[in-house]
């Protein structure tokens, strides 16, 4: 299930992008600071490159590339 950006407020918003970038990414981030990583997920959130996602099955979030969803406009 996607979840609208907009959906999601800040602290929660912040939280969510930085325990990703803490676990390790699948974009292009370069080596620099978490800060600085942070902001590249946000902004990648922001042009609709990447999409944050929600799993029932097992009841996790997680921010994938938009592309991985071709087939599913978002």
């Amino acid at each position: 299930m996607f979840i609208p950006l907009n959906m999601v407020k800040q602290p929660v918003l912040g939280n969510l992008i930085r325990e990703f970038v803490l676990q390790g990414t699948d974009f292009d981030v370069s080596n620099s600071s978490i800060e600085k990583q942070c902001e590249q997920v946000l902004l990648q959130l922001e042009n609709k490159t990447a999409v944050i996602t929600y799993s029932e099955l097992h009841e996790e979030f997680n921010i994938c590339p938009a592309e991985k969803f071709n087939n599913n406009p978002l």
